[in-house]
C-alpha cells in the first residue's frame, strides 16, 4: 500500500512538470528534491524512475533551515554572495533512474484515470 502511495505521489509530481512543459513551453528536467520527501530513499528511486530523469537530492533535508542558514552567512559577510554560500554549503546527491520506462505503461493509466475523475466530487 505504501509503494502504491508513492507512485501516485510521483505520477502527480510528474502530471505537474508536464502542465509546466506545456505552459513554459520547454521541458521541466533535473528535479532538485529536498525536505520531508527526500528522506525517503524508496520514494526518490520511484520519482527518478517516473520522471525517468535524474534526480538531484539534498543532503540535509531540512531545506528551508539550510537556505536561511545560507542567507544568514551572507548577511555576516561570511561569503561574499548567496551563489558562494550555496555553492561552499549546500550538498547533493544524484539519483539516476533504474530503469528506463519501467513506469510508462502505469503513468498513461493513472492519467487517464486522473482525467476521467477530473471535475468529479469524490
Amino acid at each position: 500500500m505504501v509503494r502504491g502511495f508513492f507512485e501516485n505521489v510521483a505520477f502527480a509530481i510528474r502530471g505537474n512538470c508536464e502542465q509546466i512543459t506545456t505552459v513554459a513551453a520547454r521541458p521541466v528536467s533535473g528535479l532538485h528534491v529536498s525536505g520531508g520527501m527526500s528522506r525517503s530513499r524508496r520514494l526518490i528511486e520511484i520519482l527518478a524512475d517516473v520522471m525517468e530523469d535524474a534526480l538531484q537530492v539534498g543532503v540535509v533535508a531540512e531545506s528551508a533551515g539550510l537556505g536561511c542558514a545560507v542567507l544568514g552567512a551572507v548577511g555576516l559577510g561570511a561569503y561574499a554572495s548567496i551563489p558562494d554560500a550555496v555553492a561552499a554549503m549546500v550538498r547533493v546527491t544524484t539519483v539516476e533512474p533504474r530503469g528506463e520506462g519501467r513506469y510508462a505503461e502505469q503513468y498513461a493509466k493513472w492519467r487517464e484515470l486522473y482525467i476521467a475523475l477530473d471535475g468529479m466530487n469524490i
